[in-house]
């Protein structure tokens, strides 16, 4: 009979995370095996006002999901949101 190693049910979840934030295929707790994550598909083509389909083709979508989502601390994505996102003010208030 084998002893179990102190922690590595800690060591696991651990590897499980760092998979997670790396985009890769990853198991739950329970022995499940999950997909990686990966870019949504964008279903308001016509009716978003944004034209996100016209301003990101699909590789640049990945590419900027794929770096969000490897960062690891909490701000560093905070960061990274701030970094790519412009702020508008708005013309006229009520």
């Amino acid at each position: 009979m084998s002893k179990q190693k102190k922690g590595s049910q800690r060591w696991n979840r651990k590897q499980t995370k760092e998979k997670m934030s790396k985009c890769e295929e990853y198991s739950t707790a329970k022995g499940k095996m999950r997909p990686p994550k990966a870019s949504q598909p964008i279903s308001c083509e016509n009716s978003c006002r944004f034209k996100c389909k016209n301003k990101f083709d699909e590789e640049e979508r990945i590419k900027i999901c794929r770096e969000y989502w490897g960062l690891k601390q909490f701000e560093r994505k905070m960061d990274f949101i701030l970094k790519n996102v412009e702020i508008d003010l708005p013309q006229t208030r009520r």
